[in-house]
This record gives structure tokens, C-alpha cells and sequence, in this order.
């Protein structure tokens, strides 16, 4: 663990009454700070993605340090008080092509589809102090940021600061729940309605039943990885040429924290399931989180046998009316990807960025 010296800010050439230190926690270390990180990741920026018990669970199956990368936490101490946690994850040499030396997000490429630093009332200023120091620390002025909500206290430091080579937009889709099952049948279209009529008359004419379950317990999970996988090659074999030679390219030259399903990883996941005459039909594995009131989507599957069912909009849709009935949460996140589904069934588009910039 690597701490700096108390360093008075200067901005404007104005000295700051404020006294800033760094400390480079690794991976074998970080639980050092179990106990700020768990007061800060309950910041109103901060998601599921940003909690303690996430990254404990993501950095399971992570690699150790090599001559060519490592994975930080840097701590920025204010007057002795943690203010801001950066998870890194520095690139030290270039390799195989596309991995750039550089400093990126821990847990790019991977299942956090939110990558922020830790804060809670940071400001500009702490996360241009932090900035400065792992610069000065690895000898490295270029950052790779991906994955950074265009809401953040981040993404406008880094816009409004720093020299940007690249900036790409992506979509999320995230649903806000109503306070009535009237007012979320309001604010969906004419077509999702009958949809979903279709999708429940399909299923009385065929003589099927179909059970949902929003906390399923089931310990053996071999199932939700098997229908999970018979859905990826689905979707691969849509796939042009180029666009699959494009996946096995990244797969083997990119560096990225690609880990085992949430469902495997992640003990605090839950897992609402739908099963027609007692077969897996539909899954969705999610984060709960109670301090922000908001569940994450995050491994999906839906069995090819029941797709005119349409399985997996029924389920969501009975989750929603859960979630109304029951008022724990107030936002159902799809996180990335622009799937019809999220759309038909009430959600609203937000933006992650992928970042390329200059510390200079």
C-alpha cells in the first residue's frame, strides 16, 4: 500500500485550506477500507455497481498483478477523511494490439455495466486532485474510461477538465415505477397492452400455466446458465461475418474483467423466474439495492421452446406490478442495451460514455 505526503491544493493560485493524501490499496488490501467504502457507496450517484460487496465478489475471479497490469483502489484522504475511492486498473506495457497502456475503470468489459469512482459529496476539485496524483504516480497522462454514467460528478469533471480524444454515447434503459397499476397501464403504448393479452390468451388456449417467482432460491443454477448460453448462440448466429470475427478478436486480445454470471459470483443477486408447466421458461438475474431503491438487470434468459409466450415480458410485467403493490423500490434499471422489450414495457433512455482523455 503506497500512501502520499498531505499536500495542500492549489487551484488558481489560491492555496485551499484543505490537506489531501492518497494511499494505493491493492487487491489483497482493499478490505482495509470495507468500512468508508460502505459509508460513501451510499452516495446518490453510486448503483449497485459501485457497492463493496460487488466488487469483492467481481475481483473473485480477477488476475493477479503481472509486469503488464494491476488493479488499485486509490483512497483520497481529506483532512484525514475518505472522500473519494478510485477503482483502477492501470495497463503498464502495451499488449497484444488493443490493450493501450493507460489507466482504466476496474471491472471494464466485464458485468458492471456502471463504472464510477466511490463518493459521496465529492467535487470537482477532489476528483481533479486524485486525477493528478495516479498521473503522477504511474508516470501516465492517458485514461480509458468506459461505462461512465453521463449523470456523474465523473463525467463532468472529466468533460469539463481534461483534453478528450474520444466521447461515445450508449444507451441504458431504466423504467421509473408508478404509484398505480392504472398509471403504469397509462404509459404503456396500445401495442405492448395487446401484446401482453396475446402473450396470457396463447397461453389459456394451449392449456399452459405459468408461475412467476421474483426471489427464487434455487441453489442448483446449472439451469439458468443453460438457458442463458442456448439464448447467446440465438443471438450470435444473427451475427454478420465481421461482427463475429470482431468478438473472437476482443475475447482474445482484450483484457477485460470477464467473469463467472452473477448468478454464480455474486451472493447478494436474486433470480425472478418464470416456468411453464414447471419449466424454466424465463430468468432475470438482479441487483437489489435497498439504500438507492432500485433493482439492476443483469444475466437474462428466455427458453426458445416458449418464445410466442413472449415468457420474459410476462415476468417483468408481474414484477412491476409487484413493485407497485409493494412500494420497495421506485426504479426497475434494464441497465445497457436498447432490446425492444424495454421500451414496450415502460423504460426511458439514459447514456453511458466511453471516454479516451488527457491529464495533462
Amino acid at each position: 500500500m503506497r500512501i502520499s505526503s498531505p499536500t495542500l491544493f492549489v487551484q488558481k493560485g489560491e492555496i485551499m485550506e484543505l490537506r489531501y493524501s492518497t494511499r494505493y490499496y491493492t487487491l489483497g488490501s482493499f478490505c482495509d477500507i470495507k468500512e468508508e467504502w460502505e459509508t460513501l457507496q451510499k452516495g446518490p450517484e453510486m448503483t449497485y455497481f459501485q457497492t463493496y460487496d460487488w466488487y469483492k465478489s467481481l475481483l473473485s475471479c480477477a488476475s493477479s498483478d503481472t509486469n503488464k497490469y494491476e488493479s488499485r483502489f486509490v483512497a483520497l484522504f481529506k483532512d484525514s477523511i475518505v472522500k473519494v475511492i478510485a477503482p483502477i486498473f492501470v495497463i503498464k506495457h502495451s499488449f497484444n494490439f488493443i490493450n493501450k497502456r493507460g489507466i482504466y475503470l476496474l471491472g471494464y468489459g466485464g458485468w458492471s455495466d456502471y463504472l464510477n469512482f466511490i463518493y459521496n459529496d465529492a467535487s470537482e476539485e477532489d476528483l481533479i486532485f486524485i486525477f493528478n496524483d495516479i498521473k503522477s504516480h504511474y508516470g501516465c497522462s492517458k485514461f480509458f474510461f468506459e461505462d461512465v454514467p453521463q449523470q456523474s460528478l465523473l463525467y463532468s469533471a472529466i468533460i469539463d477538465h481534461y483534453a478528450i480524444e474520444v466521447d461515445e454515447k450508449t444507451i441504458c434503459v431504466e423504467l421509473s415505477v408508478p404509484k398505480s397499476l392504472e398509471a403504469y397501464h397509462k404509459c404503456l403504448s396500445k401495442n405492448t397492452r395487446q401484446n401482453l393479452r396475446t402473450a396470457t390468451n396463447r397461453l389459456i388456449k394451449s392449456g399452459l400455466d405459468i408461475k412467476c417467482c421474483f426471489d427464487d432460491n434455487k441453489t442448483e443454477r446449472i439451469e439458468f446458465e443453460e438457458l442463458r448460453e442456448k439464448g447467446l448462440h440465438r443471438k450470435y448466429r444473427s451475427y454478420s461475418i465481421i461482427e463475429r470475427l470482431k468478438i473472437h478478436v476482443a475475447v482474445i486480445l482484450r483484457h477485460s474483467f470477464r467473469s463467472a454470471p452473477p448468478f454464480y459470483t455474486d451472493a447478494n443477486s436474486r433470480i425472478m423466474t418464470a416456468y411453464i408447466n414447471n419449466e424454466l421458461a424465463a430468468f432475470f438475474n438482479y441487483g437489489f439495492d435497498k439504500v438507492h431503491k432500485c433493482i439492476v438487470m443483469m444475466a437474462v434468459g428466455t427458453s426458445g421452446k416458449y418464445w410466442r409466450y413472449s415468457p420474459g415480458m410476462l415476468l417483468v410485467y408481474e414484477y412491476v406490478k409487484h413493485a407497485i403493490e409493494k412500494r420497495e423500490i421506485e426504479v426497475i434499471d434494464f441497465t445497457r442495451g436498447n432490446e425492444r422489450y424495454k421500451y414496450a414495457l415502460g423504460g426511458k433512455e439514459h447514456y453511458n460514455h466511453r471516454v479516451v482523455f488527457l491529464v495533462h
